[in-house]
């Protein structure tokens, strides 16, 4: 990632039609309008929820982050834990869970001679693993909708299960863009020190009926 400058994104505050958020079904806002001084009343329909799951329903590899300041300066900063070039895995089901996968790829982070079977090596070593891993799952729902599916907010939580206990309950917010036919997800949300906006890019796997 290059120093320069983008578009500031307020991730806390979707868009004027958040204050319409639902979760229970399709939603109908009113838009006042002025046109040659009339107030003019517009129906603006927006997306429903399940609409929104079984679009983000699947698996999705992840492919890349940027990291940005709120002014829009592009932050040449690794994540910590995870490194400059982590694998991960993100899951939608069609019923209203998700779970994330992430992990290291630098060698020095994942000690390969480590086995569940019987325990062996240094505690260091296994601590090492989980430093440098990123794990949760549990139920995800449309926290905002607008007029297209392929933009809105969801949010992950609260996690029923995680690698570290003090993400278990946790509930993250995700601004999220779908792209090039629905094959390419953005989500765009605060780091975890809440320093930075994080624009996450994933690509949609096909399932083995799918290819």
């Amino acid at each position: 990632m290059g120093s320069g400058s983008r578009e500031s994104c307020d991730i806390r505050y979707f868009s004027p039609l958040s204050i319409f958020n639902s979760v229970k079904g399709s939603l109908i806002s009113t838009l006042a309008l002025t046109y040659a001084g009339l107030n003019i009343a517009t129906m603006v329909m927006l997306t429903k929820p399940k609409d929104v799951i079984k679009a983000l329903t699947g698996s999705w590899i992840y492919l890349n982050v940027t990291t940005y300041y709120d002014n829009g300066t592009i932050a040449n900063r690794d994540e910590p834990g995870l490194g400059r070039t982590p694998a991960g895995l993100l899951t939608y089901t069609s019923e209203g869970f998700m779970s994330a996968n992430f992990m290291s790829s630098r060698p020095e982070d994942r000690p390969g001679q480590l086995d569940t079977t019987e325990l062996e090596g240094a505690e260091e070593e296994w601590a090492l693993i989980g430093k440098h891993t990123l794990a949760y799952a549990g139920p995800y729902y449309v926290s905002v909708t607008t007029s297209e599916v392929e933009t809105g907010q969801i949010t992950h939580g609260p996690a029923q299960v995680a690698w570290l206990p003090s993400w278990v309950g946790k509930e993250i917010r995700k601004n999220y863009t779908l792209l090039d036919e629905r094959a390419t997800l953005r989500l765009v949300a605060r780091t975890n020190d809440d320093v930075l906006v994080a624009e996450m890019y994933f690509r949609k796997l096909l399932g083995l009926t799918e290819n």
